[in-house]
């Protein structure tokens, strides 16, 4: 039985590798076979990967890179229940690690009155960054529901 070939070039030279000489492909992505330890490419693609399907989720609504459309998004939710929007840019590696946390909190709170959304500021991030006053990314953003008018 010969185990398949690595996936990476580096993976053959890597400390791990050498002490083991195992390296095996599970679900598209090269892991090593040694508890904790993995192939640092093949986990920069499994983030990258995970980031992808969180801005694709069903879960969260994704909008424009826009003012406006973030205020009338949290204009028209805010009546009904709590909204916070995500900002992230592609590029930010803290920002591919938020977006996929959000996505598995917005699979926790199915059901409770709260809206998750992101926004992919990697183009625009000067729209958010100047009115907003925020410094970086990510950042969340949090609107508490709104109590409804009182009636006489």
């Amino acid at each position: 039985f010969r185990s398949p070939p690595p996936r990476h070039a580096h993976c053959t030279s890597h400390p791990a590798m050498a002490l083991h000489g195992l390296c095996s492909t599970l679900t598209g992505y090269t892991l090593l076979l040694f508890p904790l330890l993995f192939c640092p490419l093949a986990t920069a693609d499994l983030q990258t990967e995970l980031y992808r399907e969180a801005a694709r989720s069903p879960l969260l609504t994704s909008l424009k890179a826009d003012l406006q459309v973030l205020s009338d998004f949290v204009g028209q939710n805010r009546s009904k229940n709590h909204v916070a929007v995500l900002l992230h840019d592609a590029n930010c590696p803290h920002c591919r690690q938020a977006l996929p946390e959000l996505n598995r909190v917005s699979a926790e709170l199915t059901g409770q009155p709260i809206v998750l959304a992101h926004i992919d500021c990697t183009a625009n991030k000067a729209v958010f960054k100047t009115p907003l006053g925020l410094r970086g990314f990510p950042a969340l953003l949090f609107w508490r529901r709104r109590a409804e008018a009182w009636e006489d």
